[in-house]
């Protein structure tokens, strides 16, 4: 069962369906960070729905790169997922737009 923190992937669909968005980090699908795949990923995004999500990197912390650059690399790695250019601009601009209007 994947549990993103403490949520299961039926308490995500929940929460999504009440109009939260959901936070998927790219530090999860890091090496000795995480313990989920890009892929994985973006199979709970696509099933939550992509209107749904934000991505962020959870990056910040001294030991891993700027923030900027681990947006960079976390766009590179869902394209290579498979993900749209249209579904990422979701992710990570038109969703997040919207809960600073």
């Amino acid at each position: 069962t994947y549990r993103s923190g403490s949520w299961t992937k039926d308490d995500m669909l929940q929460m999504a369906s009440f109009g939260s968005y959901i936070e998927q980090t790219f530090l999860a699908c890091m090496p000795g960070k995480g313990n989920m795949t890009p892929s994985a990923m973006v199979q709970i995004i696509r099933r939550l729905g992509v209107d749904k999500c934000i991505l962020t990197t959870g990056f910040g912390q001294w030991m891993n790169p700027p923030p900027s650059e681990g947006m960079r690399m976390a766009i590179a790695t869902f394209l290579e997922a498979g993900m749209s250019s249209e579904e990422i601009t979701k992710l990570v601009k038109t969703n997040p737009s919207k809960l600073v209007e």
